[in-house]
């Protein structure tokens, strides 16, 4: 349970170091030119990730908030732009 007593699915096993490294990498070469030639690191390390934990933590979020499918919504969203932009 998390500390805001809100249940998670347990099957998101946390974000994995290489999204961090990914941010750190990118706030040091932050430029269109950098980001196109590691595009693949973002989808990989970062998209699925965070699609990931949105969806882990949606039966919460439901509980909790009216926007729930707003969520959904936003996570389809990220997913398709994140795979038509190659």
């Amino acid at each position: 349970m998390s500390q805001t007593g809100l249940k998670m699915k347990k099957t998101f096993p946390g974000f994995p170091k290489e999204l961090f490294k990914f941010l750190s990498d990118l706030s040091k070469n932050n430029n269109r030119e950098w980001f196109n030639a590691n595009k693949e690191r973002y989808r990989s390390n970062v998209v699925a990730p965070v699609c990931e934990f949105i969806a882990a933590i949606q039966p919460a979020l439901h509980k909790i908030s009216e926007y729930q499918t707003a969520w959904r919504v936003h996570v389809q969203d990220l997913q398709r732009h994140s795979l038509l932009e190659g």
